[in-house]
């Protein structure tokens, strides 16, 4: 698809001259999973128009780094992470008048910073938890740069 110049999914795997359609939603959940699983923009569960959103991105492989946002009617969410040399770098963006938890892959928060600083002390940031893999991070709206060893 990408060799023949698509910027959608195609209905079918093969191209071909004689086919009237080259954009489906044939394959649209991996589309979805690119949002929701690898760059982890969600709402939550209870959030309306995502006045709350859920930052949860989920590293797989030797995937190196993963870049996505979505317009939402508040204004655009982004999430861009890289994995590279031992450190996992998350950048957020939330828009005005909502918030976000935000997952950061770590064993421990004191291994978390965000700008520069300690995540748990840093400004704006509050710490939730630990949960499975990842320390959980309440953020209002802004733009956030998280490092994790």
């Amino acid at each position: 698809m990408l060799e023949h110049g698509a910027t959608t999914l195609w209905e079918h795997w093969e191209f071909s001259d004689n086919t009237y359609s080259h954009n489906h939603p044939m394959f649209g959940s991996v589309s979805e999973w690119f949002y929701k699983a690898l760059a982890g923009i969600q709402p939550a569960p209870d959030a309306v128009g995502f006045n709350k959103i859920l930052i949860k991105p989920q590293p797989v492989g030797n995937l190196r780094w993963v870049r996505a946002s979505h317009d939402t009617v508040r204004g655009k969410v982004a999430s861009a992470w890289q994995n590279v040399e031992g450190k996992f770098k998350l950048r957020v963006t939330i828009p005005a008048n909502a918030y976000a938890l935000v997952y950061v892959p770590a064993e421990d928060a004191d291994q978390v910073t965000e700008g520069g600083q300690p995540a748990a002390t840093a400004p704006g940031v509050k710490f939730v938890r630990l949960e499975g893999n990842a320390a959980l991070f309440a953020v209002g709206s802004g733009e956030y740069e998280f490092v994790a060893r």
